[in-house]
């Protein structure tokens, strides 16, 4: 799919993609200079702090 980041990203950062065909915005992760990865495969590439910890109660 051909598509357009609604903002700058680093490498492992979550940006929201325009798709230029439907015109549906997606969440993907920036992998490299002018590319994204969406879906179940895009979970792995984020940064930690993209991430959702959890933390045991004390």
């Amino acid at each position: 799919m051909t598509g357009r980041a609604q903002r700058q990203a680093a490498v492992g950062e979550v940006v929201q993609v325009m798709n230029l065909q439907s015109n549906r915005t997606i969440e993907a992760v920036a992998v490299a200079p002018g590319r994204a990865l969406a879906g179940p495969a895009a979970q792995a590439m984020r940064t930690p702090s993209a991430r959702s910890l959890q933390f045991a109660a004390r």
